[in-house]
């Protein structure tokens, strides 16, 4: 579980050079959930390719992200179904809730994909269908998911200029986690693009002050879905091997 949290933080940030470093672990590791742990290295690295391939559409990288949906497909349908525990409703607290977190998380890398393909229609929908997802487990603390997924359905309708329901999004983000940076940011940008500066500024003032302790910048509230140059750089391979060890 600790390795597939560590995947979870570094995907959410968009670090693609530390989640090549972190690659699956090999089977001296012993781990609690050993299918998880899988399902969540092919899913981050799933997100590393499809990041890979926007920024630089060429075939080979094309092919390695439908391989990794593939990889990704067979990950998920090795976690067991979440066995049902009492008390709580739901499968109830004391159930790992991995099939139904591995759920959520297998929609928002497909929606990754689909955007991929310019099909950010269809991607919207399962991303709209992994927030319900994500509404619907049970309560616990920290959530069981490693981040809203309101949070990269929120960034997809900004980018498409659908700015009202991004509005919304983020609004709602922002009432079920208040003053999270993130979504103070998203919708600090909106409101921005709507040209209502007045209140945009308000948001980014209380944004800047929940990130005031932070050791990174962040320009969007979803990284993991925004292109990216790594691994076209010149001192680095062009492609990644599904079956590397950690070293």
């Amino acid at each position: 579980a600790d390795h597939a949290t560590l995947l979870w933080v570094l995907v959410r940030f968009g670090d693609w050079r530390e989640v090549e470093r972190s690659g699956p672990l090999d089977g001296a590791v012993r781990l609690r959930d050993p299918a998880y742990s899988r399902f969540s290295w092919e899913a981050a690295r799933l997100f590393m390719l499809a990041n890979q391939a926007a920024y630089a559409p060429h075939l080979q990288l094309q092919q390695d992200v439908v391989a990794a949906q593939r990889s990704l497909q067979a990950a998920f349908n090795s976690i067991p179904e979440d066995t049902k525990t009492k008390p709580g409703p739901g499968n109830g607290i004391y159930s790992s809730h991995n099939h139904a977190v591995s759920s959520i998380v297998k929609r928002v890398a497909d929606a990754r994909v689909l955007l991929l393909r310019n099909m950010t229609d269809e991607a919207v929908s399962e991303l709209e269908l992994a927030v319900d997802m994500q509404d619907n487990l049970t309560y616990m603390e920290p959530p069981y998911v490693h981040a809203p997924v309101r949070q990269c359905l929120g960034r997809v309708l900004l980018v498409a200029g659908r700015l009202g329901e991004a509005e919304a999004v983020y609004r709602q983000d922002l009432k079920q986690y208040p003053l999270n940076g993130w979504s103070l940011l998203g919708l600090s940008q909106t409101l921005q693009r709507q040209e209502r500066h007045e209140e945009a500024s308000e948001f980014e003032s209380q944004q800047a002050l929940a990130w005031s302790a932070a050791d990174v910048v962040i320009e969007s509230s979803c990284p993991a879905f925004e292109k990216t140059k790594y691994m076209h750089e010149p001192d680095h391979l062009p492609t990644v091997n599904s079956g590397m060890s950690r070293k």
